[in-house]
This record gives C-alpha cells, sequence and structure tokens, in this order.
C-alpha cells in the first residue's frame, strides 16, 4: 500500500460528498464550506471544544495545586456551558484504565450528543502534564501507556469488534479495551431514542489529540464494525479527526483493514510539520500512519501563537508544534486556539499531498515524515 498512489483528493469528497465543486464558492462562502453536510464550520469548533473539555475534566482529577484547578474547573464550567448552548445535550464521562502495569481506572473521554446535527462525538484526551514519566513511577499514569509500544494482536487484549490478528499498540490497545463497555452503554442508551430514519443520517465522529488521537484511532472503526451488529445502526457512518496522532497499528494488513472499515478519507489526520510525535512509534518497527493527511506548517502555528500569546516563550514555541501551549497557564496539553482553523483546512490537505508526494519520491514510500 502506497498512500500517495491515490487521485488528488477534492477536500468535499472528505466525510461523505458534497455537490457543490469548491472553484464555485466565493471568498465569503469559504468560510461555512462544508466538509461534508455534517462537518461545518461550527461542528469542527464544537470538536476543539470538546477535547480541549475532555483534558480540563482529566486534569481536575489528577493536580495537587489548588490554583490550577480553579482554572480548569473554569474553563469547564464555560466549556460546558458553550457546548450546551450550541444544542449538544451536554456530555457524558467515559471511564477506563490508564497506566500499563499499575493500572488505575480514570476518565478516558468523554462524550456528546446533538440531536438536530445528527452528530454523535466522543473525544479521547492525550497525556497529562500531571502525568509522571513511566521510569518514575513503575508504569502508571498516561506515560506508563504511551511507553508500552510492542505490538500486541487485538484479540490477545481482548477488543471486542476488531479481528483478532490486528496488531496494535499495547499500550494504547490496553487503554481503549478498558474503556470499550462504557462507549458501548453510552451509544446503546443514546442510540435506543431514535429511530430507524433518525438513524440512518446519524454520524459518530471520534476525535483527540495526542495519545488521545490514537485510542480515537482504535475506537473508531471498532465503533463501525459494532455498528454492524444491529440491522437498525448499520446505516449509521463513523469518522475520525485525528489531532497529532501517534501511529497505533502495525503492519500493512492492520492499516488496510482500518480503511476498509471507516474509508481513508473518513479519517482527517491533523499535524503540524516538525512534529516529532506522529512519527511515533516509528515506520522501521513495522506502524502505519493512517487516514488523510492534512498538514500545517510552522510558521502558521506560530503566528496564531503569536497572535494569542505575544510574549511567548520559546518553550511554548517548540510546543505549539504539538498544538500545546506553556503560557495557557491551565490545560497546557492542548490550545484549540493553535489548531488549524476550518478555513485553512483545504491548504493544509494539500500541504499534506505535497508532503506525502515528496517523501515518495525521497524514500519509495508516501508516509509523513
Amino acid at each position: 500500500y502506497v498512500e500517495v498512489s491515490r487521485p488528488r483528493i477534492d477536500v468535499t469528497s472528505l466525510l461523505g460528498h458534497h455537490s457543490t465543486p469548491l472553484a464555485s464558492h466565493s471568498t465569503a462562502q469559504m468560510r461555512d464550506l462544508t466538509l461534508h453536510p455534517i462537518l461545518t464550520q461550527e461542528v469542527y469548533k464544537t470538536i476543539l471544544d470538546l477535547n480541549d473539555l475532555s483534558y480540563a475534566i482529566a486534569n481536575i482529577g489528577t493536580s495537587d495545586k489548588p490554583d490550577k484547578v480553579e482554572k480548569l474547573t473554569v474553563r469547564r464550567s464555560t466549556l460546558s456551558d458553550k457546548i450546551y448552548s450550541d444544542g449538544w445535550n451536554g456530555f457524558q464521562t467515559l471511564f477506563g484504565a490508564t497506566g500499563s502495569q499499575n493500572q488505575t481506572i480514570d476518565e478516558i473521554g468523554i462524550a456528546s450528543f446533538n440531536s438536530s446535527k445528527n452528530i454523535i462525538l466522543i473525544a479521547f484526551h492525550g497525556s497529562r502534564n500531571g502525568s509522571k514519566m513511566p521510569f518514575l513511577n513503575d508504569g502508571s499514569g498516561d506515560w506508563g501507556s504511551n511507553f508500552e509500544a510492542q505490538a500486541s494482536r487485538a484479540g490477545a487484549l481482548g477488543i471486542e469488534h476488531m479481528p483478532a490478528d490486528i496488531l496494535i499498540h499495547t499500550g494504547f490497545g490496553r487503554n481503549f479495551q478498558s474503556s470499550q463497555l462504557a462507549i458501548k452503554n453510552y451509544l446503546e442508551n443514546t442510540l435506543r431514542t431514535l429511530n430507524a430514519k433518525e438513524l440512518s443520517k446519524t454520524w459518530i465522529i471520534v476525535t483527540g489529540h495526542s495519545k488521545g488521537a490514537a485510542i480515537a484511532s482504535l475506537a473508531a472503526p471498532v465503533i463501525r464494525e459494532f455498528l454492524q451488529t444491529q440491522p437498525k445502526t448499520r446505516p449509521m457512518q463513523v469518522g475520525a479527526v485525528l489531532f497529532s496522532a501517534p501511529r497505533a497499528y502495525q503492519g500493512g494488513p492492520s492499516q488496510n483493514w482500518v480503511h476498509s472499515t471507516l474509508g481513508e478519507r473518513n479519517i482527517l489526520r491533523i499535524n503540524v510539520h516538525g512534529d516529532p510525535v506522529p512519527l511515533t512509534p516509528f515506520k522501521w518497527d513495522g506502524y502505519q500512519s493512517i487516514g488523510t493527511l492534512f498538514l500545517d506548517t510552522p510558521t502558521e502555528v506560530v503566528k496564531r501563537l503569536t497572535t494569542h500569546y505575544p510574549s511567548h516563550s520559546l518553550v511554548s514555541r517548540g510546543a505549539s508544534l504539538h498544538f500545546a501551549c506553556e503560557e495557557r497557564q491551565a490545560g497546557t496539553e492542548f490550545d484549540p486556539q493553535l489548531v488549524v482553523p476550518f478555513e485553512d483546512l483545504l491548504t493544509a490537505l494539500n500541504n499534506g499531498t505535497r508532503h506525502l508526494n515528496a517523501r515518495q519520491r525521497q524514500t519509495g514510500y508516501g508516509e509523513e515524515g
């Protein structure tokens, strides 16, 4: 499989089909142009907000600094009110295990449903700054899972609705498997309130940042396969919006399964050129990237950083390549203000296509590097 062998992608074909060609839109219309009838600028902003909220909730439970907890609590309240006002039915916390050898039950993600938009959003948080590195705490916490990078078969990890021989990152796989029951219960409780016509129009979008994006990349095809077990839910569609995702799948057959289950164009992989996280685990260990690459540039990210934080530090300049920012003071792991805005996604898509074409010429395979 060579990622760049596909035809040039029109952004309007991602997450479905939009009948109006890009060239026919004026500049003003482009601001509200949808990648798919459900993925509007408003929904994209909610995806960013839900990622931000997931970090805020997770950090409140682990921080031992009262001033940080206070700021996070305010952020949680502000984001919750905003999501409610946009027509979402609040959010439900999803619990799972963090760590590798010494696992603890913790908030792993959140979910929300908007009946007027026919969208369910599920967001997984990434590694928290307050979580100790594995060599400091015997493999517990977020980083304990990150460094459990050897591949395991999905069947050995007990993951349901994924072929048993699919090879995945062990730490990410354990985290996801521990949350499967919570995800299943949430979906069953939400979907039973919808009739067949409503179900046929409903999309589930799974998202996350960093480690959370890796977990989301495992969850999305599994949810799609779960929906196929019931006649009423088979018409439902699933997509993924992944921010700075490390690789979770090892080997071509695993990558091919994801693409055949979801559709490569239903997986939006949004990265910044120069961020090392999406390049891990490494290609030479057999790990594969998935989906369609949207590549932001360091120049554009630093422009956003400078706009919102004029006196930012060199540390934040480097962290911004991973959409993180120290100047944010609380919830520094992910700052939505640094992420490529909706109206610039077409540029990022073209950047990604050019980058992969260049890598194909340089290395013989179309892979981010």
